[in-house]
């Protein structure tokens, strides 16, 4: 329980264990630039009362330290990041955050219905565009619905047609007139490429 009054700097430090700051008081700003988390970090019992400067930490999204860190952690991270406008790191840590969001409901999923579609909804996002981060995965998932209906559709596994099926200016006759194949062929791309417009947005944007 130790409390930070002035300024805490823990800069360019290499924290070779897992770092818990348990019911401790942040009360003046912190530094932890370039600072390196071997085995995680956790700040989830923390109170911080200002700015934490995370620029340029590292090891904190390798396979060792994601398994010991938590959610908290990873939003509080990408919160501070966000606020000095450092978006394109703080949107690698809002993938973590919600990376460990998704473990925690579909372990509850697979005792508790309520929480199945939640489940479904962030695997879906995981999938379809590593939460808003990979642009060129929307982009792959675009092609192959794009080929799904042009075999449904025109019963040819590769054809020029395939252009027809991935754009959101098809009409229902392009589709030989069946409207199921329609409908969802335009909500599936809808969502492709708002994750794809999205993903881009994130990393261009000021």
């Amino acid at each position: 329980t130790i409390n930070f009054r002035a300024l805490g700097l823990f800069g360019e430090t290499v924290f070779s264990e897992y770092l818990i700051f348990k019911y401790v008081t942040f009360q003046g700003y912190s530094h932890f630039r370039e600072a390196v988390f071997k085995k995680g970090l956790n700040l989830e019992y923390a109170n911080i009362e200002k700015e934490m400067n995370f620029f340029g930490i590292k090891e904190l999204d390798e396979k060792t330290s994601i398994a010991n860190t938590n959610q908290e952690t990873y939003r509080i991270v990408k919160y501070q990041l966000q606020k000095v406008g450092n978006i394109i790191d703080s949107n690698k840590y809002h993938a973590l955050e919600l990376e460990k969001k998704r473990q925690k409901v579909c372990d509850k999923s697979c005792k508790d219905c309520r929480f199945l579609a939640d489940c479904i909804v962030l695997n879906i996002h995981k999938i379809s565009s590593n939460y808003s981060t990979n642009w060129i995965l929307s982009l792959f998932w675009i092609f192959v619905v794009g080929l799904i209906f042009n075999i449904c559709v025109t019963n040819e596994f590769f054809s020029m047609n395939i252009f027809k099926y991935i754009s959101l200016l098809t009409s229902k006759e392009d589709f030989s007139s069946n409207y199921l194949l329609f409908v969802l062929n335009k909500v599936i791309l809808g969502y492709l490429y708002y994750q794809f417009v999205t993903a881009i947005r994130k990393d261009t944007r000021k």
